[in-house]
């Protein structure tokens, strides 16, 4: 699918300069006072939000997916389960520090940094946790090939983590908020991190211990979320727009286009092979289909409030987590 898009795409990798500056290995240049730093909108008041919405309570500052299981994030617990087990009232729920950092999603497993210690949670067995104990504090994690790699949203450096080796602590571009694993065509794993302020977008050359090349996303990054095939799906919240990236050696601008106002969740949608966006000033969810080389809106739904996260689950449900309590919304693939 990947190699698809890549060919479609050839020879219309060249963007506007709010798109991207030059990519240059663990160099990016100072950003306009207008850029970087950027934040979802705060919402109007929902009206007739699409498909099934389950009351949760309290806000949901996360959602991540590995296959059909989802898990989301409200203050001091986990909820792990299907979207059947969300419905029923039969997923599983983890206690957890409220202070941890972010919930992220690894091939089968969720990883939760949560200062001297990362929590290691199989998506098909919560019980089989393991906790693996850090040298220094970490607010977001991530599983990539056998390694952990961790990072401090106060500190310029991410350490990588492997079996029976000592940390390998390697400088960055600024401080990480947010670093995911991103599956690649040829098998491997590969990680890549953001820093909001100035709006950059890296990846991680783990078997060189170094960081790689260092690309801007638009006017101000919001959420970004792994694809298949190295794809990554990022929201250019002060655009507005969508923009879809390209790891092979190094990470790379694939494709752009311009969404509702404030895109902040972003998410790939395995089953339609759709890039999805969630625009939080309007209460919209937009799914775009990106093989012809340009986005291309193909779907669309009214959200919750606040829909600061989604997920797309490989069955084609389609999951939207409100930052305000509204709950949590489940557009199932027939809706």
């Amino acid at each position: 699918m990947y190699s698809r898009i890549r060919r479609a795409v050839t020879g219309s990798i060249v963007a506007s300069a709010l798109v991207l500056t030059a990519c240059q290995q663990g160099s990016s240049p100072d950003p306009a006072p207008e850029m970087g730093n950027a934040t979802p909108a705060a919402s109007p008041e929902s009206e007739n939000p699409a498909g099934e919405v389950i009351a949760v309570g309290q806000p949901i500052t996360d959602l991540v997916a590995v296959g059909d299981v989802l898990a989301y994030r409200t203050e001091g617990a986990l909820t792990i389960g299907t979207v059947d087990q969300l419905r029923n009232d039969e997923a599983t729920t983890v206690e957890i520090d409220p202070s941890c950092g972010d919930l992220n999603e690894g091939s089968a497993d969720f990883v939760l940094a949560c200062g001297d210690t990362v929590r290691i949670i199989p998506a098909d067995s919560p019980a089989d946790e393991r906790v693996r104990q850090l040298e220094d504090p970490a607010t977001t994690a991530a599983l990539a090939d056998n390694m952990l790699v961790v990072a401090n949203g106060e500190a310029s450096n991410v350490t990588i983590y492997r079996e029976d080796a000592d940390p390998k602590t390697i400088r960055v571009e600024d401080a990480t908020d947010q670093l995911i694993t991103v599956p690649r065509a040829d098998g491997t794993e590969s990680v890549v991190r953001t820093n909001r302020e100035t709006t950059i977008i890296q990846n991680i050359e783990l078997d060189k211990n170094r960081q790689g090349g260092t690309l801007r996303v638009g006017l101000g990054v919001g959420q970004i979320a792994p694809g298949a095939d190295g794809l990554v799906i990022a929201a250019d919240t002060m655009g507005p727009q969508i923009a879809v990236y390209g790891y092979e050696a190094a990470i790379r601008l694939q494709q752009t286009a311009p969404t509702e106002a404030s895109p902040w969740g972003a998410a790939w949608d395995p089953a339609r092979e759709l890039a999805w966006v969630t625009s939080t000033a309007e209460n919209e969810a937009i799914g775009y289909r990106i093989a012809d080389g340009v986005p291309v809106e193909t779907q669309r739904f009214p959200t919750l409030a606040d829909a600061q996260n989604i997920r797309a689950t490989t069955d084609g449900s389609v999951v939207v987590a409100s930052a305000t309590g509204e709950g949590l919304q489940i557009v199932s693939p027939a809706e």
